[in-house]
């Protein structure tokens, strides 16, 4: 049998969601049931948007990050405030938004980490992980990098609008700011980034893409 294609950067970044089984019940539903005390609902609720909610975050913290404890945090929050959903059909929207907040706190924590680290006198550098053969990962690996050099704002709208696949006004819903905002942070983002794409021989055909696909 013949060896797999290898998937590219651009496939790991892009892959669907998974989708949980179809239920009967509408978003609506579900939280008024789970406002009215069913909590049989829960996990029915935590399986239908955990998919997408997971997802973003990966996009958005990348591949080293703990998203199950991300992905957890963002549900507590939401069940501790669906009394405050306007909208209960637009539930999927709302519990992005507080995936995105929990995603910026973790960026933000991260940082006051690797400062401590670089200021504590015990700490000694890790030892150097492994060396992969796996190309791909290590693209997708280099793309968080970059990530990681753009501001938090920045790095989130960036990487909700061209690795998420959110239209600009989704972003703007999910992040709590003025389109006209997301517009700035964008273009920033996008100078940056594709500036530092633009030597590199794996991500330059991937940043090219998304060039091209803007509008």
């Amino acid at each position: 049998m013949p060896p797999s294609a290898p998937v590219s950067a651009v496939t790991l970044l892009r892959s669907p969601v998974r989708l949980a089984s179809p239920s009967p019940e509408s978003d609506a539903d579900q939280v008024r049931d789970l406002l009215a005390g069913d909590v049989r609902v829960a996990s029915r609720f935590f399986d239908r948007h955990s998919p997408r909610v997971e997802r973003l975050l990966g996009r958005v913290l990348g591949p080293t990050a703990d998203i199950g404890d991300a992905l957890n945090e963002t549900f507590c929050r939401a069940f501790d405030r669906l009394d405050r959903l306007e909208r209960p059909e637009g539930v999927s929207a709302w519990l992005c938004g507080i995936a995105v907040m929990v995603a910026r706190e973790e960026i933000r924590a991260k940082k006051r980490r690797g400062w401590l680290q670089f200021f504590s006198p015990e700490s000694v550098p890790e030892a150097p992980a492994p060396a992969s053969c796996d190309e791909d990962r290590q693209a997708l690996a280099r793309v968080f990098e970059l990530l990681a050099t753009l501001t938090d704002d920045d790095r989130i709208v960036f990487a909700l609008r061209h690795l998420e696949g959110f239209e600009l006004t989704e972003v703007a819903t999910s992040i709590g700011v003025s389109l006209a905002s997301v517009k700035r942070h964008l273009a920033r983002a996008e100078k940056r980034f594709f500036a530092k794409c633009a030597n590199d021989p794996v991500l330059a055909p991937w940043a090219k893409e998304i060039q091209t696909e803007a509008p």
